[in-house]
């Protein structure tokens, strides 16, 4: 009933200005600590540079740097997170083969330390998009999927056209994800490391969360399988 609408979208208001509070106070608060932690960073590398110091304070002090880089990296992914939420993208004709192959680029040193092939499969399928954005979507997929494979292994990405939109396929062959984790694996902050591996370097829960929203933003969708030890397959459908 009309009755029964209005009563539910007064309650939705205060729940949205809530949360639009909280995107703005994350978005304010990490434009905030970029300055201190530029200035951190400096003084650390200073320091280290110094001839003055013993060998064991310049090794505490590489630590601290190792800590400041990775809270600059956890801002620099709130803020793409934010601007990805609260700003108007612009579209444009982007064909998703250079796509790809830029992301490919960009991860290219990581893929090469763990000596990880990157096997593309994809022609030149055109769509509507922000180049940008799509670019970080594949880089974060790339990145996820080398991250928990193992060295000497392959990652393949593939593309088709089906009906009214391009279907493309990340899929690695590590070492998985229970099944009773992926229903959440999207959502900000959830990281998962301790449970599928100890050795792997730990990240902040973000970027799952960003390629959700890229994709969602290209009103398309992402999903995930995955079977422990034999590896995870991220599957996304864009509009053609």
């Amino acid at each position: 009933s009309v009755i029964s609408y209005y009563l539910a979208r007064k309650t939705l208001i205060p729940i949205e200005e809530v949360i639009n509070e909280q995107k703005r106070f994350i978005a304010d608060a990490s434009h905030e600590l970029k300055t201190p932690l530029t200035s951190l960073k400096t003084s650390i590398e200073v320091s280290i540079r110094s001839g003055k110091l013993p060998k064991d304070i310049k090794k505490l002090l590489q630590y601290n740097l190792e800590d400041v880089d990775g809270l600059n990296k956890l801002i620099d992914k709130l803020l793409s997170l934010s601007v990805l939420e609260t700003k108007e993208i612009v579209f444009d004709n982007v064909d998703i083969k250079e796509i790809i192959k830029t992301a490919r680029m960009k991860v290219k040193p990581l893929s090469a330390k763990k000596k990880i092939k990157i096997k593309v499969n994809t022609k030149n399928y055109q769509l509507q998009g922000n180049s940008d954005s799509l670019v970080e979507l594949f880089v974060i997929l790339f990145d996820n999927a080398i991250k928990y494979s193992n060295p000497g292994s392959e990652v393949s990405i593939d593309t088709k056209l089906l009906k009214n939109h391009i279907v493309i396929k990340v899929r690695d062959s590590g070492i998985g994800i229970n099944k009773k984790y992926l229903p959440n694996i999207f959502d900000r902050f959830y990281r998962i490391d301790a449970a599928r591996t100890s050795s792997v370097t730990s990240g902040f829960g973000l970027g799952l969360s960003m390629a959700k929203k890229i994709v969602e933003n290209h009103n398309g969708d992402i999903r995930v399988s995955s079977e422990v030890s034999k590896g995870t397959v991220f599957t996304i459908r864009l509009p053609h």
